[in-house]
């Protein structure tokens, strides 16, 4: 039984700890910038160059906004429950149960971030002409690597 269990658990770990690299656009930036960064250019310097309209701005300040403290909350909670997962890592005797919770709640928080930052896609998308989004994920597709 316990050797079925660790057939079980070695990789859900290893999934897990391929999970936790955090994809550094999932997350505002901390400084100087209010958006977040990649190379020299931030996304509210694409947004600039779309012409916005002022109830547009307000639009996506407020969605951003909103998805800055969803994201901010979700981080912090994924956090403590990967130091979690680390701690009990590190005991001798393992509780497998409890590792495997843990396991799943990462994996969930993981899906909610993901699902935010698509259902702030989607809300910027309905925000600007087809025009405008055309010109954003031109601009955007030149940010990956």
């Amino acid at each position: 039984m316990k050797m079925r269990r660790s057939k079980i658990l070695v990789p859900m770990l290893i999934a897990a700890l391929l999970l936790t690299s955090v994809d550094a656009r999932a997350y505002p930036c901390e400084g100087k910038s209010k958006g977040w960064e990649r190379k020299e250019e931030t996304i509210d310097d694409v947004l600039d160059e779309l012409d916005l309209a002022a109830k547009q701005e307000r639009q996506i300040d407020r969605q951003r906004r909103r998805q800055r403290r969803i994201l901010k909350e979700l981080a912090l909670k994924l956090q403590a429950r990967m130091e979690a997962l680390g701690e009990e890592m590190k005991r001798y005797a393992v509780d497998h149960e409890k590792v495997d919770a843990l396991v799943r709640r990462i994996a969930r928080l993981k899906g909610e971030i993901l699902l935010v930052r698509i259902e702030g896609m989607l809300a910027i998308k309905e925000i600007l002409t087809p025009r405008q989004y055309r010109k954003l994920t031109r601009k955007l597709e030149k940010w990956r690597f």
